[in-house]
């Protein structure tokens, strides 16, 4: 019977270290290669209000790197943390040597601003309850106002007044990010009220967690606490006054069973 013969050991380990060879070397040369180092960037996408894609470009200093080792998530982390009104960076590769870059700037969906009440003492919702429209008019125009996003950041001071107003107790800078959970329930509230055919001009943010809405009739809710159940309870509220035709002047929908006040022809409060 004949037996196989057994390869030398050295013809073994050359075969191994050519195998390996075979396989470190298209990653080595597609590392060093000059062929895939950047060339050519080119930027889609509007104009950004708040730098230059020529400043982007020195920030990022992605020419003559090589486009397999770019850190693209990095890049993106950078440039939103330092523009506020960036809200988006989308790097895509043209093979060998181009890349293109898609910033998107951030769309307002609130104007915020200081809130300046007439007396130090006393919270928003209690003078909101009490004055009327002319008098909630002087709250406007006070101090900068800010353009925040759905994801509340403050990314540039408002020029534009076709946006719903809110005021708060401090003062905000750009660049300043708030609760974005709770600025995701603001836009989901404000959205509905005027789904439900209520106008919405300006709202008032008191200890950040509760919104006084000025429309007619008025309404107060927490920013923290079964949005959806408020949102329901309003709706059938607003139902049922258009079928008793009687008219609202405020709604606090914070508690369990809402507390209404009701026009001139309506003095006590109801339930």
């Amino acid at each position: 019977m004949l037996q196989s013969k057994k390869k030398p050991p050295t013809i073994v380990l050359l075969k191994i270290l050519l195998t390996i060879f075979l396989l470190v070397l298209p990653i080595f040369l597609t590392i060093k290669t000059p062929i895939f180092e950047v060339k050519r960037i080119d930027f889609i996408g509007n104009k950004l209000s708040c730098v230059e894609n020529e400043q982007i470009n020195k920030e990022l200093n992605l020419y003559g790197k090589n486009i397999f080792m770019i850190d693209f998530k990095k890049g993106k982390e950078d440039l939103t943390l330092k523009y506020s009104c960036i809200g988006d960076v989308q790097f895509s590769k043209l093979y060998p040597d181009k890349l293109t870059i898609n910033l998107t700037e951030r769309k307002a969906q609130f104007i915020f601003a200081p809130l300046k009440l007439k007396e130090a003492t006393g919270s928003a919702i209690e003078q909101l309850i009490n004055i009327s429209a002319t008098e909630s008019a002087q709250f406007a125009d006070l101090g900068e106002k800010y353009l925040v996003d759905d994801q509340g950041v403050v990314f540039e001071r408002a020029t534009e007044e076709n946006l719903p107003k809110i005021y708060l107790r401090y003062d905000l800078s750009v660049g300043k990010r708030l609760d974005e959970g709770l600025i995701k329930n603001l836009l989901k509230i404000l959205q509905k009220v005027s789904e439900f055919g209520l106008p919405i001009t300006r709202a008032f943010l008191e200890k950040e967690d509760l919104v006084s809405i000025d429309t007619s009739p008025k309404l107060v809710l927490r920013l923290t606490f079964e949005i959806d159940s408020q949102l329901a309870a309003l709706q059938l509220i607003l139902e049922k006054a258009k079928i008793d035709d009687v008219k609202l002047e405020f709604i606090d929908l914070r508690f369990d069973k809402p507390v209404i006040r009701y026009g001139e022809r309506q003095n006590n409060l109801r339930n």
